[in-house]
This record gives structure tokens, sequence and C-alpha cells, in this order.
């Protein structure tokens, strides 16, 4: 259900406040894996948090893996983009799913991780952050991308952030 989203699969309680710093992106980042069948996002319920300038969360790539035919939003041909917040692009586009006041979804494979046997994991969408603070300030960068190939496309995951205040 649209509510298991919202509370996560999994999750970290931090009180206090989390800073994420370090000298280079490479030495400060950390990865938020959704669960890739259920796509459920691991939630960081934190008192505060600060994402440094050099420092990044991440779910890159870490979207929904090959599970059946049953994707939102996958894309459907060699030619077509899977959808998320809207429509895919291309002939054989992939619906649109989530919510756009609450992007808490992962993103959707393409069609080359949903149509072979052997599915490549840089074809799935990308991942979900879902982050639960009082207050958050964002220097650095908060990322859910997909990887993208020639002819065909995942889609970018979701990042939901719920607090009192965030600050960039």
């Amino acid at each position: 259900t649209w509510q298991d989203f919202k509370t996560g699969g999994g999750s970290l309680t931090v009180g206090g406040k989390t800073t994420l710093e370090g000298a280079t992106e490479a030495s400060a980042s950390v990865f938020t894996v959704c669960n890739p069948v259920s796509g459920l996002p691991f939630v960081l319920k934190l008192q505060d948090l600060e994402v440094a300038a050099a420092a990044k969360i991440s779910s890159d790539n870490l979207g929904w893996a090959k599970v059946g035919d049953t994707f939102y939003g996958k894309g459907y041909s060699s030619n077509g983009g899977a959808g998320y917040g809207g429509q895919g692009g291309g002939k054989t586009r992939g619906a649109s799913y989530g919510f756009a006041n609450a992007p808490y979804y992962p993103g959707s494979p393409s069609f080359v991780l949903t149509s072979t046997k052997n599915p490549k994991p840089d074809y799935r969408g990308g991942g979900a952050i879902r982050i639960d603070a009082r207050d958050v300030t964002v220097n650095g960068m908060l990322t859910a991308l997909a990887s993208n190939r020639s002819g065909t496309a995942a889609s970018g995951g979701g990042i939901f952030v719920t607090c009192r205040e965030f600050t960039l």
C-alpha cells in the first residue's frame, strides 16, 4: 500500500545532529537502497541533518529490479522510456505513477532490464531516498538518478523529505 512506502522497509534512527561531510564527494557518500522487489525505501529518521558541500546521499541506479512483468511505469520496447512522475518518452511509453506531493517510490527499470533473462543492474531506475527529520540543511547533493542507455531509459527515482525546516 502507499502507506508502506511512506513508512519504508527499514530504518535508521539517530538523535541529535547528523552531519555528513568529507573532503570529496567520494569520501562523504551515503547510499540508500530500496527493496528491489517490493520497492520499499530505507528511511533515515534523524533529528537534524546537514549534508555538507562535498557530501552526497545517493540512491542512483538502485530502483526496482526485474521481477516478472508487474512494474509501475516500465519501458515497453527498446525505443521507449520508463515512466514515473510523468509518462516515459518514445513510442511505447511507460505509464506515470506515484504522488506529486510525496515522491517516495523508486524509479522503474528500462525495457532492456525487464525483457532479458540476464538483466543488467545498470538498467535499474533510480532508487528512493526517504528522510524524516526535524531540520534538514543540504549544501551537497541528494540524487536518485537512473542509468540511461542508447534507445531505452529507466526512470529516475524519488526523493521524499519530511521536516519542519528545509534549507538549501
